[in-house]
């Protein structure tokens, strides 16, 4: 029922899943959060193929929701016209026209990048100058159309080698290389709600691939769907939903990223984040953990000359801060001694 890439997924786990090690100096202990805001578990939502029914069914459900999703598109399938689009048989490549994928853009979902034609890249694309044009053209293609550069790509067929790799990477932020298949008649939502609740307990990020919802490959029922993200949902205070490019971002970030120069006071901590990455690719927050020894009753924090939001629970500090970004500085009280 559930289909995976497990080699693949084997391979890549630790790299994953693996929270950053707590630096610490006596009594305060500083660390990168494995996810944004602390959250135990992640997960996002990917579509493939930029079918139909996607844009009738899924996307009205995850909206209603207010869950985040990432919709794959293959640039040289899109329908010129409705006309087009609506003619197309149920679950076909390419039944959403450009306009329809604007519409998905105004409305905060991620387009992200699914090959030109959607060919095999290792086995069908021999050429260099098509290698390009179904990686890098397709790319462009999105960004003229919609106004934004996909920051992820999705192998046609989870197909990839080191040259498209790097090809791929250029440009693109991440790539999907792991996936749970989420789909086929038989599939029920509480299938899908013990597989999320794994990622919670087990501290994961899991990426749910479907096709169709009511026809095409592997089609998932409406209502199955709309039950899974219902659940999903009341579980937001333990698990980040958030589309494929943001939590990918975070965690390539966040492995790249170590804590520098810190120094500790009586009650404050300042620090610089130093990230391996480029400065084009350090683009989102860091939530940074800080631990004390007794329970905090104020706090502000500020990087360089900007002030940071600062969220407070009994004991602990979190600040979300970007990589390279200036030092970062925070202060506390427990009590009645506070430093200003």
């Amino acid at each position: 029922m559930y289909r995976i890439c497990l080699g693949l997924l084997l391979i890549i786990a630790g790299f994953y899943v693996k929270a950053t090690e707590p630096v610490h100096d006596g009594l305060v202990k500083l660390r990168i959060s494995n996810f944004k805001d602390d959250k135990a578990g992640a997960v996002s939502y990917t579509f493939d193929d930029g079918l139909r029914n996607q844009y009738l069914i899924a996307a009205p459900i995850m909206e209603k929701l207010q869950i985040p999703g990432t919709f794959f598109i293959i640039p040289g399938q899109v329908s010129a016209t409705l006309q087009e689009a609506e003619a197309k048989k149920p679950g076909a490549w390419g039944g959403v026209t450009w306009d329809e994928i604007r519409t998905l853009v105004a409305k905060g979902f991620e387009i992200g990048n699914h090959g030109y034609n959607h060919k095999n890249l290792v086995t069908q694309v021999k050429e260099p100058e098509e290698l390009e044009n179904e990686i890098e053209n397709s790319a462009d293609i999105i960004r003229r159309e919609t106004g934004i550069f996909p920051v992820s790509f999705c192998y046609p067929y989870n197909s990839f080698n080191e040259q498209v790799g790097k090809i791929v990477e250029r440009r693109h932020m991440v790539a999907r290389i792991f996936q749970q298949g989420i789909g086929a008649r038989d599939t029920t939502a509480k299938n899908i709600n013990q597989w999320m609740d794994k990622l919670i307990s087990r501290r994961e990020w899991g990426v749910a691939i479907i096709h169709g919802l009511t026809d095409g490959f592997d089609p998932l029922r409406p209502d199955v769907f709309e039950s899974h993200l219902t659940y999903a949902k009341k579980h937001e205070k333990d698990l980040w939903i958030d589309t494929f490019g943001n939590i990918g971002s975070y965690i390539k970030q966040r492995d790249a990223t170590t804590i520098k120069e810190i120094e500790i006071g009586t009650n404050s901590v300042s620090f610089t984040l130093d990230c391996k990455l480029s400065k084009k690719q350090v683009k989102v927050p860091l939530t940074l953990v800080i631990l004390t020894e007794n329970k905090v009753t104020e706090a502000k924090a500020t990087q360089g000359r900007e002030s940071l939001p600062v969220t407070i629970s009994n004991k602990q500090i979190m600040i979300d801060c970007v990589p390279d970004s200036g030092r970062v500085t925070v202060e506390w009280k427990f009590s009645d001694v506070y430093i200003d």
